[in-house]
């Protein structure tokens, strides 16, 4: 499998301190079956920027080699919605997902409104692919049952943390949502080894289990190679009992 999004680069976010802890990370996420990960610390200004993330890439990719640890890396970042934090991707201040037209990007956890419609429009006009982290956690989403559909007909993409499927509070949103065709992707949205691990097998055999074989694949290997090699993605969208797949 491949993770798009996690927090395993050390002391540039809320992830891990040190280089060492990164490695326990990788090793945890190679035991679940992840082969390769686009490493996503967070970009939101003032706080979290990018001064410090080159070094810390480069430092665990050379670590995982010299500990013989076959896990494949790429750049990006998760970038918190703004005006100041967009104008810095436009910049090149802020990563993309493997220097590709995908953006990763997080909203407010509990309003949206007509100025975030406006910057993931500006976003998409510049030419950008732009995927919603952790969709889960947003409000709006969650109590606003059509934006969810409204962002994913605009050619929004949708990401889900793959501990919301398992979670009580949010499998059966996660689950809905996946069978209406809203989610593209799943990934860890790790941090840590203890609280927020990275975590995803239990999420894919749920998914294997409750839609298809064919689903779980699209939305844990299929479109992640989709987002690291810049091509479209597709959805699974359930018609007459079958599930079938559309390209975006």
């Amino acid at each position: 499998m491949i993770d798009t999004h996690i927090h395993i680069l050390s002391n540039v976010d809320d992830g891990p301190k040190t280089v060492s802890e990164s490695i326990k990370m990788a090793r945890m996420a190679i035991d679940e079956g992840i082969t390769e990960m686009i490493v996503t610390p967070h970009y939101k200004r003032p706080g979290y920027t990018n001064e410090k993330v080159h070094a810390s890439y480069e430092s665990l990719k050379k670590e995982l080699i010299k500990q013989d640890i076959n896990l494949k890396l790429y750049m990006g970042n998760e970038i918190y919605l703004s005006e100041d934090n967009v104008m810095d991707l436009m910049e090149k201040k802020a990563y993309t997902l493997n220097d590709g037209p995908y953006v990763l990007v997080e909203l407010p956890f509990r309003h949206y409104f007509p100025f975030h419609d406006v910057l993931l429009h500006q976003l998409q006009l510049k030419g950008y692919k732009v995927i919603l982290a952790h969709a889960e956690r947003y409000e709006a989403l969650i109590h606003q049952p059509n934006k969810i559909k409204e962002l994913v007909d605009r050619n929004i993409y949708i990401q889900l943390t793959g501990n919301a499927l398992l979670n009580k509070k949010t499998k059966k949103i996660g689950f809905k949502w996946i069978k209406l065709g809203l989610v593209h992707l799943i990934s860890t949205d790790a941090h840590d080894t203890s609280v927020r691990k990275p975590t995803i097998k239990k999420a894919y055999n749920q998914v294997m289990k409750k839609i298809g074989k064919d689903a779980a694949e699209l939305i844990f290997v299929d479109n992640p190679k989709a987002v690291i090699n810049g091509y479209d993605m597709e959805r699974p969208t359930l018609t007459e009992n079958k599930m079938k797949f559309l390209t975006l």
